[in-house]
């Protein structure tokens, strides 16, 4: 997704802006979402404490108040400035320079591949930043509620998470451990979820559907949904990396086969439905800021 005719730095500009934006209203699933996937860590059971997305909402809320639902909003909303100036800001520049040819529709191909690069691109750079997050959302301040989640990480500050990532692997240890299964993470949420999102209003444009919200909202839920199906088993993989204490994955091969034997295949599918009601109004309120704010700019085509 981006504006054609906008010049390139904007692109980069409107990429970052929206889905920071978007944070400060979805950061609460986040953390829900967090949670649920930390839960019964190499256990056939859970605690019991978080259930669905309400309940799980409701005890956070109840337990440690807004501030524990605002868990990390802060780094969330740097997460995603910093990380979708390439993923999002990076794909059409990507995309223009893979198919040249201005008078024919771009092939999908060519679209996923502008995906993958440019999440993976977002990942790479951001990775220090994605641990300090996910440990600082994982972080549950009600003793009570701690019965089997294996790794806790208390951080007052957002220069201390950093120091204490640092101290724990060093410079190149913050890439080193867990930046492969971000890249893959973010590669493949981006190559479906924009080419999705582009395709399908483009072929609601050629059928004369309006170019407004009501087609931006229901299209960005679909891309959401697809995106989540293929895109969870990384994510719990890639949060169960980041938040581990005392080396308890020697890196991405041993984490996936602890948790097939100890959850089976099922485990990497935890939090899937608090995912999605992060990412289904994350989305959406992305792709809408960024098509409004396109237009402010004067310009009404975005691909």
């Amino acid at each position: 997704m981006a504006a054609k005719n906008l010049p390139e730095w904007q692109n980069f500009a409107l990429g970052s802006v929206s889905p920071a934006i978007s944070a400060l209203f979805t950061n609460p699933f986040e953390v829900a979402k967090v949670r649920k996937q930390m839960d019964g860590e190499l256990s056939k059971k859970t605690s019991g404490v978080y259930k669905g997305t309400v309940s799980t909402l409701k005890t956070i809320y109840t337990h440690e108040g807004l501030r524990g639902l605002q868990s990390g909003l802060t780094i969330a909303v740097l997460r995603e400035g910093s990380k979708n100036l390439f993923r999002i800001g990076a794909y059409q520049p990507i995309l223009n320079r893979l198919h040249t040819d201005k008078d024919s529709p771009t092939p999908i191909w060519k679209r996923i591949c502008a995906g993958a690069v440019s999440g993976s691109v977002g990942a790479l750079v951001c990775n220090p930043i994605e641990i300090v997050k996910t440990r600082m959302q994982g972080h549950i301040k009600n003793e009570g509620d701690r019965k089997s989640f294996r790794s806790q990480h208390q951080y007052r500050t957002i220069p201390e998470g950093f120091k204490s990532v640092h101290s724990e692997f060093g410079l190149v240890g913050m890439w080193k451990f867990s930046v492969v299964v971000s890249m893959a993470r973010s590669a493949v949420i981006t190559a479906v979820a924009l080419p999705t999102y582009t395709m399908l209003k483009q072929a609601a444009l050629d059928r004369g559907v309006e170019n407004n919200p009501y087609l931006h909202i229901p299209i960005s839920l679909v891309s959401a949904f697809l995106s989540i199906i293929f895109n969870n088993p990384l994510d719990v993989l890639r949060n169960r990396l980041y938040n581990q204490k005392d080396a308890l994955y020697k890196g991405p091969s041993d984490a996936f086969k602890k948790i097939v034997a100890a959850e089976g295949y099922r485990g990497f599918y935890k939090g899937f439905w608090q995912h999605y009601m992060r990412s289904a109004p994350h989305s959406t309120l992305t792709f809408v800021i960024f098509e409004q704010l396109s237009r402010l700019l004067g310009n009404d085509e975005v691909d």
